[in-house]
């Protein structure tokens, strides 16, 4: 393999855009969570500060069923927020923000976070297999690989 196997597609996109594919099921998720509910409260936290989130990584292969290779927490704690199934606990900075949920957030608060943009690596169908589970291996936890090689395994290539 040489450097001209990877096909990688750099975009931009905002956060609302993002949500609406994880709440398709474009964007495969599984369901265990492995941040605590205070990391994942951080993380919403710091994009309500507009710290820049960094870039995610996914297989998109499949336009069908697209999956993370690196980014997997952070797309599952946007999902879990923005669908109101978490309230912020354990904040550092914006404590007034406490115990609230994606829907009790003011305007101007949904509004920096759906605006967010964020930065997607989309590794395509023309990268081989065996290179795309390369990248995965180099970029995410092994407890997260295993899920993410037996998805792959289980894409129609």
């Amino acid at each position: 393999m040489t450097s001209k196997d990877v096909c990688i597609h750099t975009i931009s996109t905002n956060i609302n855009t993002l949500v609406k594919k994880l709440q398709d099921g474009v964007i495969c998720l599984n369901d265990k969570i492995y941040w605590s509910k205070q990391k994942q409260s951080r993380f919403i936290e710091s994009l309500l500060m507009r710290i820049p989130l960094t870039d995610v990584y996914l297989d998109v292969s499949n336009l069908n069923k697209q999956i993370p290779i690196d980014g997997f927490e952070r797309l599952n704690t946007l999902k879990i927020f923005v669908c109101g199934d978490m309230v912020l606990e354990g904040l550092e900075f914006l404590t007034e923000l406490e115990g609230v949920s994606y829907n009790a957030l003011c305007n101007s608060y949904k509004r920096v976070l759906n605006d967010t943009t964020i930065v997607l690596h989309n590794i395509e169908a023309q990268t081989p297999i065996g290179l795309r589970k390369a990248i995965a291996r180099r970029l995410t936890p092994s407890r997260l690989y295993r899920w993410i090689d037996n998805t792959l395994g289980a894409t129609r290539w």
